[in-house]
Protein backbone atom coordinates (compact mmCIF):
# COMPACT_ATOMS: atom_id res chain seq x y z
CA UNK A 1 0.00 0.00 0.00
CA UNK A 2 1.59 3.26 -0.67
CA UNK A 3 0.51 6.67 0.50
CA UNK A 4 0.68 9.29 -2.51
CA UNK A 5 -0.25 12.11 -0.39
CA UNK A 6 3.52 11.23 1.39
CA UNK A 7 4.93 12.15 -1.89
CA UNK A 8 2.66 15.20 -2.59
CA UNK A 9 3.18 17.03 0.67
CA UNK A 10 6.91 15.87 0.26
CA UNK A 11 6.83 17.66 -3.04
CA UNK A 12 4.96 20.61 -1.90
CA UNK A 13 7.75 21.31 0.42
CA UNK A 14 10.37 20.45 -1.82
CA UNK A 15 8.33 23.39 -4.27
CA UNK A 16 7.83 25.99 -1.81
CA UNK A 17 11.43 25.56 -0.65
CA UNK A 18 12.61 26.28 -4.14
CA UNK A 19 10.58 29.40 -4.34
CA UNK A 20 11.54 30.47 -1.03
CA UNK A 21 15.21 29.66 -1.91
CA UNK A 22 14.80 31.95 -5.59
CA UNK A 23 12.94 34.70 -4.09
CA UNK A 24 15.97 34.98 -1.22
CA UNK A 25 18.51 34.67 -4.55
CA UNK A 26 16.43 37.15 -6.11
CA UNK A 27 16.55 39.86 -3.40
CA UNK A 28 20.45 38.85 -2.90
CA UNK A 29 21.25 40.06 -7.30
CA UNK A 30 18.94 42.48 -6.91
CA UNK A 31 20.36 44.12 -3.51
CA UNK A 32 23.96 43.64 -5.32
CA UNK A 33 22.94 44.98 -8.48
CA UNK A 34 21.91 48.14 -6.88
CA UNK A 35 25.03 48.44 -4.78
CA UNK A 36 27.32 48.05 -8.09
CA UNK A 37 24.78 50.87 -9.54
CA UNK A 38 25.37 53.28 -6.61
CA UNK A 39 29.14 52.89 -6.86
CA UNK A 40 29.04 53.48 -10.16
CA UNK A 41 26.45 56.54 -10.59
CA UNK A 42 28.45 57.94 -7.55
CA UNK A 43 31.88 57.54 -8.87
CA UNK A 44 30.64 58.90 -12.59
CA UNK A 45 29.15 61.78 -11.56
CA UNK A 46 32.24 63.47 -9.17
CA UNK A 47 33.97 63.67 -12.38
CA UNK A 48 31.26 65.37 -14.43
CA UNK A 49 30.57 67.53 -11.38
CA UNK A 50 34.47 68.62 -11.36
CA UNK A 51 34.23 69.10 -15.03
CA UNK A 52 31.17 71.21 -15.05
CA UNK A 53 33.00 73.32 -12.08
CA UNK A 54 36.00 74.29 -14.11
CA UNK A 55 33.89 74.79 -17.24
CA UNK A 56 32.08 77.32 -15.09
CA UNK A 57 35.72 79.07 -13.75
CA UNK A 58 36.61 79.09 -17.45
CA UNK A 59 33.58 81.13 -18.47
CA UNK A 60 33.30 83.72 -15.72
Amino acid sequence: MEFPWIYQLMGNLLWSECISNSLILINYIVGLWAKHIQKTSSSSSIPVAKHQANNYQVAV
